[in-house]
């Protein structure tokens, strides 16, 4: 244990040995519903992500740096709200962001927007 957080995969329900993900820390691990990828964001703030094939063993790819999330705290990741959400295909983020706008700027909430766009 070298003292920053890492990302780490176990099987379950019964469970093995656990093998690290990330290489230079990692938070707030997500799945891609089918099993497929894993993304994790790295300590500097850029989304990662890990191929996975294989069921035992599990074949993990080197972590791959996607895009940089501008995210305004990792913290530690645990027990802090998710800052992102990866779609079905794993091909698109919804990433909760801070900026000086949002900061200082008036929030627009717009209700029963699907009706708007139907116009």
């Amino acid at each position: 244990m070298n003292g920053t957080i890492e990302v780490y995969v176990q099987s379950f329900p019964n469970p093995g040995g656990k093998r690290q993900v990330s290489i230079a820390g990692g938070v707030q691990p997500r799945w891609r519903p089918d099993g497929k990828e894993l993304f994790f964001l790295g300590l500097d703030g850029k989304l990662m992500a890990v191929t996975v094939s294989g069921n035992s063993p599990l074949a993990l790819s080197p972590p791959k740096a996607l895009f940089d999330t501008h995210v305004a705290s990792l913290g530690a990741g645990i027990g802090t709200r998710a800052q992102y959400d990866v779609t079905p295909d794993g091909q698109r983020f919804v990433i909760n962001t801070a900026t000086e706008a949002a900061e200082n700027g008036p929030i627009n909430v717009i209700f029963n927007w699907p009706e708007l766009l139907k116009r």
